[in-house]
This record gives C-alpha cells, sequence and structure tokens, in this order.
C-alpha cells in the first residue's frame, strides 16, 4: 500500500465527562478537572471533552 493513501491524522472519538468519570485515576492529577465536571448542561445535552495535545 502507497503512503501516500494513509491519513494524516487519525480521527478519535471525542470522550463524554461521563466516560472519562471512570477512568478518573488513570489520568495525571492535572487532568483531574475534566472528569469533575458536570456531566450534562442545563438544557440535557451531555458535555464532550475534546481537546488537542502539541507535540
Amino acid at each position: 500500500m502507497a503512503t501516500n493513501t494513509f491519513l494524516k491524522f487519525r480521527e478519535t472519538k471525542s470522550l463524554l465527562v461521563k466516560e472519562l468519570i471512570r477512568c478518573r485515576n488513570k489520568l495525571p492529577k492535572s487532568l483531574y478537572y475534566l472528569a469533575d465536571a458536570s456531566i450534562q448542561d442545563n438544557n440535557g445535552n451531555k458535555i464532550v471533552v475534546r481537546f488537542y495535545c502539541k507535540k
């Protein structure tokens, strides 16, 4: 397979706060605040966590 057919960026699923709560103990302590956020907003919509980490 030619290398130009591979995706340049891998798409990953954005996590819900509800999903982060289950694995909070695996997060670095500096990111605990993400798992401590509200699970849903005032309208009942689930809150999604998205962030970009530069390397």
